[in-house]
Formats: C-alpha cells, sequence, structure tokens
C-alpha cells in the first residue's frame, strides 16, 4: 500500500474507494468492520421498529365502502365526527342558557311589576288610614304603651330625680321588647286589614251619597238613672264603673249585660264615703303591675284651698294619703308616677311632691306663666292647652310650646291611636284639630255648633265614630277626608261627661257602650250593631 498520510480514506470506510492500493489516505480494514456492525445495529432497530408485532395493526372493514382500511384512518375519521358533535352540543347549551335566561328576565319583570302595582296600591290605601283603622290599632289604642310611641323625639327627664335613670330602663325594655315580639302578628293584619278598611270605607262613603245617614242608627239608650250629686264620671276599671259625687266615691259592679237585665244596679254598688269634704275632680291611672290609683281633688267644708286624696292601690286597699294645702286655683290634671305625684294647677305651675317618711313632701316646680285649662298625658310626656290658645309639651324636665296658633281655647284632648284629637271652644262654636305624632297640626276638621265634650269609639263594622253632645242632642260622626260628616242624632238627649266603655264574656262577645250624665240623670247607651 503507497499511503502517505494517516488519515483514513473516507471512500476507504464506505468499500468505495476507486484507486485501491495506489491511494495516498490510509486504508484501515478495522474502520470498514466497526461501521457495518453500527450500520447492522441501526437496521436491526429500524426493521423493528417497521414491522414489529406491537406495532401491528389489523385492517378494518367498511362496510358502507365494502373495503379495508387501517385504524389510524378510521381513528382520524371518528375523531373529526367527535369535534363535530361536541361542537353541536356546545351549541345547543349555548342556546338553553340564553332561552333559560331571557325567562329569568321576564319573571324578574313581570315580579317588578307585581311588586310595584302592590306598592301602589298599599300607599293608595295610607291615604284612608285616619278615616277607618283596624282592629288591631283599636287594641294598641287601649293599650298603655303603645300610646309610649307618641312623641319619641322628646325623652322624659327628671333632672336630679331618684329614680331617673331606672324609669327609663324600664320603659325602654317593656317598649322594645313588646315591639320585636309583635312585629310580626303586625306585618300580617297590616296586608289583612288594608282590604278590610277599604271595604269598610267604601260602605260608609255609600251610605253618605245615598243620605240615609238619618236612618241608620248608631246608638240606642240602655237605662237612665237618678244619681245625685254627680261630679264626673271617672271611667270604667276593674269591671268597675266609678262614679265621683260630692261626698262619695261609689263602684258599680257591671257584669254581661242579658236580655232583660239592667246595667246598673244598686245591689252590686259600693262605696267610699267622705262626708267631712267636698270633691271636685278625681283621675285614675293603672301602673306597670296592674294595679290601679285614684287622686281626688277636695276641699275641706268653709275653706278654699285644694287638696289631694290619694288610693295607691284602688280595688284593694282602701287606706289613702294626703297632701294639703295645694293650690288655691283648680287642679286641671294629677298623676301618680312610681313616688312622685305631679299635678297642674290653672295658676299656671307643675308642683312635684315626692313621697318620703310615709307622706308626700314638695319637691319643686315648674312656672308655666299662663293659664292652663286642659291636660293629657301621651306615652311620657304632657300636652297642655292654656287659656292663651297655644299647646305646650312637657316632658318632666323642660316646657316646650308647639308653633302653631290657635283662634280659641283647648277645652278637651283624646288620643287616638297615634294622634291626639283637641277640641277648641270659644263663645258659641267649637272646632277640631288633629295633632299628628311628629306635632303637626292638621285641620279644622269640623267648625260648627259648640260641642260640650266628645270621645271616640269603634262600631262592630270597625268603623271609627266620634260622639258629640252639641246642644240638645247626641250626634255621631264619621271621618271621610279629613272631614268630619254627621252619620247619626238623637234628639232630646243631652250629656256630659262622655265615658266610652267595652265588656266581654268567656267566650270574648263584646259589648260597647257610652256612658255620660245630664244633671241628675246617668245615660247609658249601647253601639248598635249592623243587621
Amino acid at each position: 500500500m503507497n499511503a502517505t498520510s494517516e488519515i483514513p480514506c473516507k471512500y476507504f470506510s464506505k468499500n468505495a474507494c476507486s484507486k485501491g492500493d495506489q491511494c495516498r489516505f490510509l486504508h484501515d480494514p478495522s474502520l470498514i468492520q466497526n461501521i457495518n456492525l453500527e450500520e447492522n445495529s441501526d437496521e436491526k432497530q429500524q426493521n423493528k421498529k417497521n414491522y414489529g408485532f406491537e406495532n401491528y395493526k389489523k385492517p378494518i372493514y367498511n362496510q358502507k365502502e365494502q373495503t379495508f382500511e387501517d385504524q389510524d384512518s378510521k381513528s382520524d375519521k371518528i375523531s373529526k365526527k367527535d369535534s363535530k358533535f361536541k361542537l353541536n352540543l356546545k351549541k345547543k347549551n349555548d342556546n338553553f342558557q340564553y332561552n333559560n335566561q331571557m325567562k329569568q328576565n321576564e319573571r324578574s319583570q313581570i315580579h317588578n311589576n307585581e311588586k310595584q302595582s302592590q306598592n301602589d296600591f298599599r300607599d293608595s290605601k295610607q291615604k284612608q288610614k285616619n278615616n277607618v283603622n283596624s282592629d288591631r290599632w283599636e287594641r294598641n289604642q287601649e293599650n298603655d304603651e303603645d300610646k309610649q310611641d307618641f312623641k319619641n323625639n322628646y325623652t322624659r327627664g327628671r333632672g336630679n330625680l331618684q329614680f331617673q335613670d331606672y324609669r327609663n330602663d324600664q320603659v325602654n325594655f317593656r317598649r322594645g321588647f313588646n315591639r320585636q315580639e309583635q312585629r310580626g302578628f303586625q306585618n300580617y293584619d297590616a296586608r289583612k286589614d288594608d282590604f278590610q278598611d277599604e271595604e269598610h270605607m267604601q260602605n260608609i262613603q255609600k251610605r253618605i251619597k245615598k243620605n240615609v245617614v238619618v236612618a241608620k242608627k248608631i246608638l240606642k239608650l240602655e237605662q237612665s238613672i237618678e244619681i245625685y250629686e254627680i261630679v264626673k264620671i271617672i271611667g270604667f276599671y276593674n269591671q268597675q264603673l266609678i262614679i265621683l259625687k260630692a261626698n262619695q266615691i261609689e263602684f258599680y259592679n257591671i257584669p254581661f249585660k242579658r236580655n232583660g237585665t239592667d246595667i246598673l244596679d244598686d245591689s252590686l254598688k259600693t262605696s267610699l264615703d267622705h262626708w267631712d269634704k267636698i270633691l271636685l275632680n278625681g283621675w285614675i291611672q293603672e301602673q306597670s303591675d296592674g294595679r290601679f290609683n285614684l287622686i281626688v281633688e277636695f276641699i275641706r267644708k268653709s275653706e278654699k284651698i285644694k287638696n289631694l286624696l290619694i288610693y295607691p292601690i284602688l280595688f284593694q286597699q282602701e287606706s289613702h294619703i294626703l297632701i294639703n294645702e295645694v293650690t288655691i286655683k283648680n287642679i286641671v290634671f294629677a298623676e301618680k308616677e312610681q313616688d312622685l305625684i305631679l299635678t297642674f294647677c290653672q295658676d299656671g305651675l307643675i308642683r312635684i311632691f315626692q313621697y318620703c317618711e310615709d307622706q308626700y313632701k314638695f319637691m319643686q316646680h315648674y312656672n308655666l306663666d299662663q293659664t292652663i285649662e286642659t291636660v293629657i298625658k301621651v306615652g311620657s310626656n304632657y300636652l297642655i292647652g292654656t287659656r292663651k290658645q297655644k299647646i305646650f309639651i312637657f316632658d318632666g324636665l323642660e316646657i316646650q310650646s308647639i308653633q302653631y296658633q290657635f283662634d280659641k281655647i283647648c277645652t278637651q284632648m283624646v288620643i287616638d291611636f297615634n294622634r291626639v284629637i283637641l277640641k277648641f271652644d270659644n263663645e258659641t262654636e267649637s272646632s277640631i284639630y288633629i295633632l299628628t305624632q311628629n306635632l303637626k297640626v292638621n285641620g279644622p276638621m269640623y267648625n260648627g255648633s259648640k260641642i260640650d265634650c266628645l270621645d271616640i269609639i269603634r262600631s262592630y263594622e270597625n268603623e271609627k265614630l266620634f260622639i258629640f253632645s252639641i246642644e240638645n242632642s247626641v250626634e255621631t260622626f264619621i271621618e271621610i277626608d279629613n272631614k268630619l260628616q254627621i252619620f247619626d242624632k238623637l234628639q232630646n238627649q243631652n250629656i256630659k261627661n262622655i265615658q266610652k266603655f267595652e265588656m266581654k264574656n268567656q267566650n270574648m262577645l263584646i259589648q260597647k257602650y257610652i256612658v255620660g250624665n245630664n244633671n241628675l240623670n246617668l245615660k247609658l247607651y249601647s253601639i248598635i250593631p249592623e243587621e
């Protein structure tokens, strides 16, 4: 070999060198053997890959085309069909979701429209609330705790008095507890009573338009008896009608009336006698524990100074406490609050007495600087009517004026659920105004003949009736569009000191009455149910 270089011949390694021994590059036989071995090994791997059993795929017969086809082509067709099926399914799901969303939107729109219609309907009924109220409002009117909701923006205060914090805490607790307990029932009753109120209101308006008011009788005279020296009908409490006379306090126990029986029976009468005193006025109050107290204004014979007679536990004890030499002027209103006695006198002073060492001692006073004509307690505050035609509010600490100037003197106030009915008089006429819970004055709802006295009671048909004693008649009015319309009239029936009361038997059957006096005659009227 004539090789002159140690560089291997690349053609010889491939067994393709044409120069043979004359090639100047190195011909090494070992290179040819290694290459052959590597080529044989690569060839075996390739053959195993191309013709191995594990990669063998059996042809599949296509019945539709009557031919054989590979699995790869078959799987490709299946995958394409799967993709198309999934795409169609996705479109159907999208359409289904869209339709559901549209239906939900339609239902939501219908619900909103219905809700708006209900709200509009409720708003229209609310405008008639002052005319016809529900039985629930009547029951709340009789509940002293619900009356405390009036004028909540003024908190009762006593300055440095002893039981201020305890009293406020107790009142707030009872009020909050009762509201939470009754909230669910009140919501149901409100929806239920809306439809009843509308029906009653329509019936009343029909009767007014048909001019059959006189033919519709509301009151019936049940009994008239002579009682000498009547001073005042205090009211009906603990199933007893309390009558204040010049020297006695009489209690008529009134059972549930049956046909042919009298309401007032002398055999069921008891009395507290004070023959050495002249009784002038009286006020009764129910305490938070269910017991009653009675305060009576009196003078001793041959004297003019006003004194107080206090029964702290009426119906259970006959013992009483005296407060001597209170005022020369008349006492318009008096009330007991725990260990305190508040007196509102015509001389313009509010005197406060505190119980200490088995007697009441003068503690402090407030000066209104005006003659007090009438007073009523509303919640924890006192409304005061004065001779100067103004209304004031006393919360136990401050005296504030209601910004409204009347043209008559306030002579009577009546609580009507969440408002107060105010009666104003001059020498010949009377006017009726409404004081709302927000201290807004509305009216007059009546302006006409002079009214001696008034009260408000509901009929058996849930109609609110205003009972007036006018000159020589007893007239019944109803409220329509914030005005009073006459509904019934009893001629030759003049009474004073009108008081309402109800009786119930064991079956919750209710009987409703009006009582009043005319000089020596005590008269009782029953409310006639509509046939």
